[in-house]
């Protein structure tokens, strides 16, 4: 099978439309910048980089946005675009399309700091269909359905894809961050359900899945979130989780593709 995480929201606070704020400091320490930053392929659509300061896990759910920073992307032939603070801590851009198998540039500074990253945008793996699964998950009473995504997996290890899926019917969307890679089995059709339990998914609902394909980085930073958790990744020693953000202990740059299906459940 291949490698399937659900990371529970014990760690994510809400940010803006379906991103997510990481909150993993459970120690009283010093506020550490928290990076968090997308490009995708969406032709119009809106690049995003969003900056903020940790909180301590027993903290208020507020999280301090930052402000005032200097805040570009650059693409493979030297193009680069500074965002604008369009709200505080949130900075965007809608001046670029990202490619695939095209590496982006990241700078921010702030502060006095100054923090790097580089991302790979994968090649795109088309979401063929959505199919269902009708189970009665650990704790419910009624059935629920769970979606199950087919793709056909490109041979080559390295693959890493990430979902988001939204009850159009009810306008409730999933609170967890749900992953697949193909670091067990490589290649083939992918029969690995995304699940969220606290997602009500029923027959005759509209339902829409977002696909994304990450790079390996992301993924990492991702699965090494969830081994703070308590499910069967926990550590028993939190620590931060691995970021492909240099000068920084959280936050992830990812340059992805977006596919979104919107189909009635039968």
């Amino acid at each position: 099978m291949k490698k399937v995480i659900s990371i529970s929201t014990l760690f994510l606070l809400l940010l803006t439309s379906c991103e997510k704020v990481i909150n993993i400091n459970l120690n009283e320490t010093d506020p550490e910048i928290i990076i968090e930053a997308i490009i995708t392929d969406i032709p119009g659509g809106t690049q995003t980089v969003k900056l903020t300061n940790s909180v301590n896990f027993d903290d208020s759910n507020i999280v301090p946005n930052i402000s005032g920073a200097t805040v570009s992307i650059t693409d493979e032939l030297g193009n680069s675009f500074l965002l604008t603070e369009t709200q505080p801590g949130l900075y965007t851009t809608n001046q670029f399309q990202g490619f695939p198998d095209q590496i982006y540039f990241l700078m921010v500074s702030v502060d006095g700091k100054t923090f790097t990253s580089q991302c790979r945008m994968p090649e795109m793996v088309n979401c063929q269909a959505l199919e269902f699964q009708n189970a009665i998950a650990p704790g419910q009473i009624e059935p629920n359905y769970f979606v199950i995504p087919k793709f056909n997996d490109p041979t080559g290890k390295g693959n890493c894809y990430r979902f988001r899926i939204q009850n159009l019917t009810t306008g409730k969307s999933s609170s967890n961050i749900m992953l697949i890679s193909d670091d067990i089995a490589d290649g083939g059709v992918n029969s690995a359900p995304i699940v969220d339990q606290r997602l009500t998914i029923k027959s005759g609902d509209s339902i829409s899945v977002e696909m994304m394909c990450i790079d390996k980085t992301v993924y990492d930073y991702f699965f090494s979130l969830s081994q703070n958790g308590n499910g069967p990744n926990a550590s028993a020693t939190p620590a931060n989780p691995i970021t492909n953000i240099q000068g920084a202990k959280l936050g992830y740059f990812s340059a992805n593709t977006s596919q979104k299906i919107q189909i009635i459940v039968p």
